[in-house]
């Protein structure tokens, strides 16, 4: 990636930029997101953001997990994340 601006004469200058480290490099999620109705899930649409983002996805809650990403999921989901002392968040902590 190149960046491109004035220098104080009014040339263009141009220069390499480092490319920027993914913003949830290091974070293990486990999704669980389910429509207010509870009959569709949306669970995969948020894993693939997450992956985008630099994240690991885990298909289960297990000892790895640093966060789970919930939304109208399963009481024993949240039980079990919040036993396990990993962080709980919402499907806004995933916005782009």
């Amino acid at each position: 990636m190149r960046e491109v601006r004035l220098n104080r004469g009014g040339r263009c200058e141009c220069r390499a930029v480092p490319p920027m480290e993914p913003a949830l490099k290091g974070i293990s999620a486990f999704v669980e997101v389910w429509s207010s109705s509870r009959t569709e899930n949306y669970s995969k649409t948020f894993e693939q953001q997450l992956l985008d983002m630099g994240a690991e996805v885990s298909k289960t809650l297990n000892k790895h997990v640093t966060h789970v990403v919930f939304k109208d999921g399963r009481l024993s989901t949240w039980k079990k994340a919040q036993k396990m002392g990993v962080k709980i968040v919402s499907v806004l902590w995933v916005e782009k």
